[in-house]
């Protein structure tokens, strides 16, 4: 049975959406939330910060005359009716001081524990466990409805580290869509282990120019979130933004062995829901299949302008933002091939294992990339590790160079977030490698 805060919730939806369909308003969404976000920060060197924030409110966006307006109310207006119809429900709790005492004092002794003051390289350390307990209620025009309870937890371990005159950030971590078990003790002497394996061995080149480039299972595949995901964002699309254009719907765009999906609705998994933020129920949905565009990523009012599609891709980082199609986990079809295989064919390359920030310049499909790890290929073996780095490139010739897909699919850590017309919010990806055939790259020292 709902609880009277979801009956009032709807009674409010419905309410609104009478009154729109009276005015002949084209399209509408409604958006509630009762949110709190959490965040713990510790420095091995004994710096602590704790944060909460609730987020609480609701959201109107409108589309008339080829306008959007957005309309932002806060908690204070939201619960004046709740309060005149007697309704109580509390929704989240405060952690206390003495809590947070206790869990500064176990991260102390896990830091103790894998012995992080005899390693002479690691500077300090930062543990971060961020979390949002969330309600929210959201509809539109067509008479989609619906309630949903969110969780997403992220824990993130960064080790600073002293290589020559620079101090390099290491990180490891996951993002999970409940409380799991924090293995930090697994992150530390993972990062240990980097440090003294992997830092100690590194070396900096002097290069730029096109090379083959592998980029590693899971986190690798960040690399086409943000190249291809935001070109297919209806909105980019409808606005002739993108360089991917509503034209090329049905044709053939890439490599006939290259198939891409969002799966927006997978179950546990951080960044998908079963509703989206306008009331449309999420479904897994084929983007590119066999290299020829399927789908674009698809709100309520771009199903409104050019009517196709089936919605369910409406993202919003809170109530006081509109609406915007947003890829929530953007993932690629295992191809055939062993990423030692990959390896092999390779006489001088690069292998990456983590990317760092990146963006892509989405009126030409210009991109660029920060290399967080990776590895020199040489003679079909990974020689040594590499300091920093970059690459850079163009949509079109990335998808034209993709020449081998490996068959070790898996998601990446769950840490990534992406930010488009000012809204952060959580994303995931998921794929196997992937040879690019070549694709520029430059290191630090390049000029």
């Amino acid at each position: 049975m709902a609880s009277p805060l979801v009956n009032l919730r709807e009674k409010e939806y419905l309410e609104i959406k009478k009154t729109f369909h009276k005015q002949g308003v084209k399209y509408f969404s409604f958006f509630c939330e009762e949110s709190r976000y959490t965040a713990f920060e510790f420095f091995s060197d004994n710096s602590i910060n704790f944060l909460t924030k609730f987020i609480s409110g609701l959201g109107i966006t409108l589309f008339q005359d080829n306008r959007l307006a957005h309309r932002a109310y806060s908690k204070d207006k939201l619960y004046l009716l709740e309060r005149e119809l007697g309704i109580k429900e509390d929704l989240f709790f405060f952690e206390g001081k003495r809590e947070q005492e206790e869990k500064q004092d176990s991260l102390d002794k896990y830091i103790d524990s894998v012995g992080i003051e005899k390693n002479k390289r690691i500077r300090n350390i930062r543990i971060l466990k961020r979390k949002l307990d969330q309600q929210v209620w959201a509809g539109n025009i067509y008479g989609n409805f619906g309630h949903e309870k969110r969780v997403w937890v992220q824990y993130k371990v960064q080790a600073f580290v002293k290589y020559k005159d620079d101090i390099i950030e290491l990180e490891r971590g996951g993002g999970f869509s409940k409380d799991n078990e924090f293995h930090l003790k697994h992150y530390l002497e993972d990062l240990i282990k980097i440090s003294d394996g992997v830092i100690s061995n590194a070396k900096e080149i002097n290069f730029g120019g096109e090379i083959p480039i592998i980029l590693s299972s899971g986190e690798g595949n960040v690399l086409f979130h943000e190249v291809l995901g935001h070109p297919l964002e209806s909105d980019y699309v409808i606005h002739n933004i993108s360089p991917i254009k509503m034209k090329m719907l049905n044709q053939k765009i890439a490599p006939d062995f290259l198939t891409v999906f969002d799966l927006g609705s997978i179950d546990q998994e951080r960044s998908c829901f079963k509703l989206d933020d306008e009331g449309f129920i999420t479904k897994s949905k084929i983007l590119i299949e066999n290299g020829v565009l399927r789908n674009f990523i698809t709100d309520g009012i771009s199903l409104l302008i050019y009517q196709s599609g089936s919605g369910g891709n409406s993202r919003r980082e809170s109530f006081l933002y509109p609406p915007l199609p947003r890829v929530s986990s953007l993932s690629i079809r295992e191809g055939k091939y062993d990423e030692q295989e990959m390896i092999e064919s390779i006489k001088k390359g690069i292998f990456i294992n983590k990317l760092g920030n990146g963006e892509i310049k989405i009126q030409n499909g210009y991109f660029s990339f920060q290399i967080k790890e990776s590895f020199f290929i040489e003679n079909g073996k990974l020689k040594f590790p590499l300091v920093g780095g970059y690459i850079k490139g163009n949509l079109w010739s990335l998808l034209e160079n993709i020449e081998m897909i490996g068959k070790n699919k898996k998601f990446d850590s769950g840490l990534g977030y992406c930010r488009k017309k000012g809204q952060n919010l959580i994303v995931r990806v998921s794929g196997p490698s992937i040879k690019i055939k070549k694709l520029f790259y430059y290191s630090k020292k390049w000029s």
